[in-house]
């Protein structure tokens, strides 16, 4: 499992964690509009950075 990219803490607010081995979790919080149901549809794509130095 990705480091940051489960559970529900990442949902509660935005923020940067770098972790020590130096991945970095994105998420990207997308959102679409359904005209047939009228409802909005939302979800989560998480990946992950890693710094090399």
């Amino acid at each position: 499992m990705t480091p940051g990219c489960s559970g529900p803490s990442f949902r509660l607010r935005a923020k940067a964690e770098q972790y020590e081995d130096g991945t970095e979790p994105i998420i990207l919080r997308t959102a679409r509009y359904d005209d047939e149901r009228a409802e909005i549809d939302t979800g989560e794509v998480c990946a992950t950075s890693r710094e090399f130095s």
